[in-house]
């Protein structure tokens, strides 16, 4: 994978699918050429656009492009949801467990 810059040129918001934005970048490849991508990585905050961002991409293929780095950056919505889920669950039982201690030791 080869790394340039592009600037966004816009958030392409697709609520039949999902509610992220998917970031489609310009940049110019190695050898000058322009090439246009539509991320396909949803983005909860998205960079907005005219923001220069970092491509990843494929010098024999450029539109195999990607924002470099969004895996570490990305806001993993389901992860996120199950891990409130757990803290709920958890602090429900805990909540639970000291009414029913209380209620037999009074």
């Amino acid at each position: 994978m080869s790394l340039h810059t592009g600037i966004v040129d816009l958030r392409d918001f697709q609520p039949d699918q999902t509610p992220l934005d998917f970031p489609v970048v310009r940049f110019q490849d190695a050898t000058g050429a322009p090439v246009t991508f539509q991320s396909t990585q949803g983005w909860t905050r998205a960079p907005k656009v005219g923001r220069t961002v970092k491509v990843a991409y494929d010098p024999d293929n450029p539109q195999n492009a990607r924002l470099d780095g969004h895996e570490s950056r990305s806001f993993n919505v389901a992860a996120t949801v199950a891990l409130v889920l757990v803290a709920v669950i958890v602090v429900i039982g805990l909540a639970v467990a000291a009414f029913l201690y209380r209620v037999a030791h009074s």
